[in-house]
């Protein structure tokens, strides 16, 4: 068996780890087990936060962890929080969202679908199809009795004295 060489750590990797442990946002704990799994409770609430924003002010990983758990009790978080918590209360907060932007606009009337309306109605109002059916079976009770025709305009164009060829 070969020994594995050891790996030489550059001035570069070197620069850049000092680099990161200096870089703090404000709150110096940030990279702390305790605030990276309140974090990650709150991204599993369905919330996302500026936490540079939200954390620029804490001083210790103390002022942090307070900050983040009064955040999770803002979304509704009770007791301690929990993975399982946290996806039921994101549904609690999706359906909450969804039924808050409902239309009311858009919700369908009871009354069913609207039918297609008739090319031209100079009265304005459809006759329903029920009542026409109706008055073709009660024709003579329903329908008023019409005068004869009156065909006096005719009769100097037709004749029945005429001769037909």
């Amino acid at each position: 068996i070969k020994p594995v060489p050891e790996k030489r750590v550059t001035q570069s990797e070197k620069g850049s780890v000092s680099i990161r442990s200096q870089a703090g946002s404000g709150c110096r704990g940030e990279d702390h087990p305790a605030v990276r799994k309140l974090k990650r409770y709150i991204r599993a609430c369905g919330a996302h936060r500026n936490y540079k924003k939200l954390l620029g002010s804490c001083r210790s990983y103390k002022e942090c962890l307070s900050v983040l758990r009064a955040e999770l009790e803002a979304l509704g978080m009770k007791g301690n929080p929990s993975l399982e918590k946290c996806r039921a209360l994101k549904e609690q907060r999706e359906e909450a969202a969804e039924v808050a932007s409902l239309d009311i606009t858009n919700i369908i009337s009871s009354s069913g679908r609207p039918r297609r309306r008739t090319a031209w109605n100079p009265s304005g109002e459809a006759a329903p199809p029920g009542e026409l059916y109706c008055r073709t079976l009660d024709s003579e009770e329903e329908q008023p009795h019409l005068p004869p025709p009156d065909w006096s305009h005719l009769r100097g164009i037709i004749s029945s004295d005429g001769e037909s060829n």
